[in-house]
């Protein structure tokens, strides 16, 4: 008689490599905390795969809504909690970057919102000879001029108000292929491929 004689010893030494592996999943879980961290930076870059409204600011200098580069954008970081994995930002500006709403000042009576080239990236408090202009009746708002000393008119460098409201920006977007690359880091790791 032919036969075929299959040895059953290789495929349970295969199922319990993959139990051992199933059990110990830190590495994996590490692996995909940092693919998180870096789909979100990636998102951040590409505002949103070009779905995002840019801001007003970021037209008029030509640059990004969300910047690739600064506190908030390395803020970002992972958890491993109860065998999940959780990335995001403690930052404080996180909630109100994602959720968007109304920006309202804490300390102070009013923000400050550059509206020369000259305050790009500055407070108000760094500029010397600087002077306060509201509209007679209407106190709720004003522009803060600096004073030119003769060199020409005084300009205005920032905009006084009450509350800025911005959208949010959907920074923690997960897409189908990031999925499915996510589910891969997995299956690679329970059946311990390189």
């Amino acid at each position: 008689m032919n036969e075929l004689k299959f040895e059953t010893r290789q495929v349970v030494e295969g199922l319990n490599r993959i139990l051992a592996n199933a059990q110990h999943t830190r590495e994996a879980l590490d692996v995909i905390g940092v693919y998180l961290v870096e789909m979100i930076r990636k998102t951040i870059r590409s505002e949103g795969g070009g779905s995002w409204t840019k801001s007003k600011a970021a037209t008029e200098r030509g640059g990004q809504t969300l910047r690739s580069k600064g506190k908030f954008y390395n803020s970002f970081a992972y958890e491993i909690r109860d065998g999940e994995v959780v990335a995001g930002s403690n930052a404080v500006q996180a909630r109100i970057l994602y959720e968007g709403g109304d920006i309202r000042p804490v300390n102070k009576k009013f923000l400050t919102v550059p509206i020369h080239k000259l305050a790009l990236g500055k407070r108000a408090g760094d500029f010397k000879n600087t002077y306060a202009v509201f509209g007679k009746s209407d106190k709720s708002a004003g522009v803060i001029m600096l004073a030119r000393g003769g060199k020409g008119e005084d300009l205005p460098i920032f905009a006084l108000v009450k509350k800025v409201t911005i959208p949010g920006w959907d920074y923690l977007k997960v897409s189908d292929v990031d999925v499915k690359r996510i589910q891969n880091i997995g299956v690679r790791h329970l059946l311990n491929i390189e």
